[in-house]
């Protein structure tokens, strides 16, 4: 005897498709406001973006949505799947770095028009003492600040580097004390302790686990929000994967510098935005 086939009541099929969408759509408002600083792009922009060479550019961040849906026909049943969006920072907020030498620990060297800084071991720098300089950690800033803005730069690291951001004011000779990213109250800092990456603050250092070493790291800083967060980069074009390593909520009370704290044997290069 042949098994005949249920057949669904189609205003049920539909009422469940309703939910579906509902659920999307709901998911898609919720992505929007959460990540209302990565899509910001005036009409007079939109044409630029259309560009193959400023898609390039944008920052894309890959997140996963659990999206929960029910219906009934002479049944019940249940779907759950994760809906995968690619979000991207607007180009605009990319900002070209470069280093500011004046502030460069004497055991730096700096290269490549300001773009890359190393530390090859205690060999000293013939350069003048300065009182912007770092008198003891072997550290260097920025020329850029960020104030009332939002910004992003990314990094390629080898070796011992951590990479953060510091308030302009804050210390930077012996007699003031932990100069360090993250050493102090008015200083971020991210950095690869050889088995996981670690966040640092006022001189406590999180373990961020189960996450293997990237050499290139997104630095994103948003002001007037409060908001600094440091990504893995992976990948160059159609392959470009961001991945989000750790966000800090704070307050942001006063200008900031990106800067980079150097080990033996390490390097650091600031990557440019082609334009």
């Amino acid at each position: 005897m042949r098994r005949q086939m249920q057949v669904m009541d189609p205003k049920r099929v539909f009422a469940c498709m309703s939910i579906c969408s509902l659920c999307i759509y709901a998911c898609f408002l919720c992505l929007q406001k959460k990540y209302q600083f990565m899509c910001r792009v005036s009409q007079s922009q939109q044409a630029e973006l259309s560009s193959s060479s400023v898609r390039a550019n944008c920052v894309s961040q890959i997140i996963q949505c659990p999206i929960f849906c029910t219906g009934f026909t002479d049944s019940f049943f249940f779907f759950f799947f994760f809906l995968t969006i690619t979000v991207s920072f607007s180009p605009v907020d990319w900002i070209n770095l470069s280093l500011d030498d004046k502030t460069a620990n004497k055991m730096l060297w700096i290269s490549e028009n300001g773009s890359k800084v190393c530390r090859r071991t205690e060999e000293v720098c013939p350069v003048l003492d300065r009182p912007e300089r770092y008198e003891y950690s072997p550290q260097v800033l920025c020329k850029e600040g960020i104030w009332n803005m939002r910004a992003y730069w990314e990094v390629e690291t080898s070796g011992w580097v951590v990479i953060g951001a510091t308030y302009e004011g804050a210390g930077r000779r012996a007699n003031s004390g932990p100069s360090g990213l993250g050493e102090n109250d008015e200083s971020w800092g991210l950095c690869w302790s050889g088995t996981r990456f670690q966040i640092w603050f006022n001189g406590v250092n999180k373990d961020i686990n189960n996450v293997p070493f990237y050499s290139t790291i997104g630095v994103y800083v948003d002001q007037p929000a409060g908001i600094i967060n440091f990504y893995a980069v992976t990948g160059e074009g159609a392959e470009r994967e961001v991945k989000l390593l750790y966000k800090v909520k704070t307050t942001i009370e006063k200008k900031i510098l990106p800067g980079f704290w150097m080990g033996i044997e390490s390097s650091c290069r600031i990557l440019r935005k082609i334009e």
